[in-house]
């Protein structure tokens, strides 16, 4: 449908210029009819002339860097144009159709000039044309990968969005069976695994609508990985100081809160001291930690750099971050304002 489209436009324009031309050039001619004759036999001429171009010549030599071929092409064209013209001026048309071409009657080398412009102006006219429309083509091409790639990138997110939604249940599930059955054999077991589920649902879960989670999910999270690495590391002194209140209708970022205590067990050593508290106005949490140099775990090193870009995105001129480093202590005292 679309390649019908594109001829029965080719076929207009081509109509509308001869058109132009037969009305603009014809109207001081005595032999109107004639003129007419001549004017659409030469421009059937001139056309072929273009579409070879276009059709022939540049896409399948020019466009893959076969220039020799391509010269060679345009002398074809130039030879079969000329022949043609003369063919029909001084054969086909006195002796078939018995119409007498007025052309002829010039002298043979301006025929030549005028044959050779005739190739040339329609020959340039095809390689603006080809030109234009390969650049529309490649754009086109160029579009055509970008929304592939766009619908291949878009079919990976919901891929990705459709594991994030399964694999928490699953991964709740099984270890909700597991803490069940070992906490008939091992209750501290048992409140391991809770508090690792604590952990996990802080940082998995679906956030709401306004981007955030319960401030309770993120204190269970703080409290279970305060216990995680007690256990883990008996040696070290850990105190969490807790005061909550009203804590069930505030909402947070995730994982503002718990990078910082996390932060703390990485980096400590000997004694750790976690205090949180939470009121009508405010959520507060200050970490200190003796520096250590026995790195419990792998870091990144982005905890940090990670909660002030969510501060500063998402708690503007309402929030306090103060960290002070010592030779033998670290601290962190974060203040987040409620709206």
């Amino acid at each position: 449908m679309e390649r019908t489209k594109v001829v029965l436009m080719h076929i207009a324009v081509w109509v509308i210029y001869v058109s132009i031309l037969i009305f603009n050039l014809g109207y001081s001619e005595k032999n109107w009819n004639d003129f007419i004759y001549e004017t659409t036999v030469s421009h059937l001429i001139s056309v072929g002339v273009f579409y070879s171009t276009t059709l022939w010549i540049l896409p399948q030599f020019y466009a893959k860097n076969k220039y020799t071929k391509t010269l060679a092409g345009f002398l074809c064209i130039l030879i079969a144009s000329e022949v043609s013209r003369f063919i029909y001026t001084y054969s086909v048309s006195p002796v078939l159709l018995g119409r007498r071409i007025s052309s002829s009657t010039l002298p043979l080398d301006t025929q030549l000039v005028n044959f050779f412009f005739q190739w040339f102006k329609f020959s340039l006219l095809g390689v603006l044309y080809w030109s234009r429309t390969s650049k529309i083509e490649l754009q086109k091409k160029l579009t055509d990968q970008i929304a592939e790639s766009s619908k291949r990138e878009k079919l990976e997110l919901e891929n990705a969005a459709l594991r994030a939604q399964i694999n928490p249940h699953f991964i709740f599930n099984t270890l909700e069976v597991l803490r069940r059955e070992a906490s008939e054999i091992s209750p501290n077991v048992s409140y391991g695994i809770e508090c690792f589920m604590d952990i996990l649902r802080s940082g998995i879960n679906k956030l709401g609508p306004d981007g955030k989670i319960p401030l309770l999910t993120e204190i269970r999270a703080i409290e279970g990985i305060v216990y995680l690495y007690s256990k883990r590391f008996p040696e070290l002194i850990v105190s969490l100081v807790s005061d909550v209140e009203n804590h069930e209708t505030h909402r947070i970022h995730s994982h503002v809160l718990l990078p910082l205590v996390e932060n703390a067990f990485k980096h400590g050593d000997k004694k750790i001291t976690v205090e949180l508290s939470v009121d009508r106005t405010a959520v507060k949490l200050n970490v200190n930690n003796i520096i250590g140099r026995r790195i419990k775990d792998e870091s990144t090193g982005i905890g940090l750099s990670y909660v002030k870009r969510i501060l500063e995105s998402n708690y503007p001129n309402t929030y306090k971050l103060k960290t002070i480093q010592t030779k033998e202590n670290y601290s962190a005292e974060l203040i987040i304002h409620f709206n």
